[in-house]
């Protein structure tokens, strides 16, 4: 997903899950989600993660 939004011209900024647990207050719906994701990413010091490149599906890996 963060590989077709890059695609179309934005900047997407990938965060771990376990970097915004401890802003997580209470238990899980989306809107509590979404509330830590965005004081997680407001942090200065907040270090997001690159997404990982497209790998090339192997060729001859199959199993008899």
């Amino acid at each position: 997903m963060a590989r077709r939004i890059a695609d179309l011209g934005h900047e997407p900024k990938l965060i771990y899950p376990q970097f915004v647990r401890p802003f997580v207050k209470s238990n899980k719906n989306d809107f509590v989600d979404a509330e830590a994701i965005c004081k997680a990413a407001s942090r200065p010091s907040m270090r997001f993660v690159k997404p990982r490149r497209q790998w090339p599906p192997c060729i001859g890996s199959g199993t008899r």
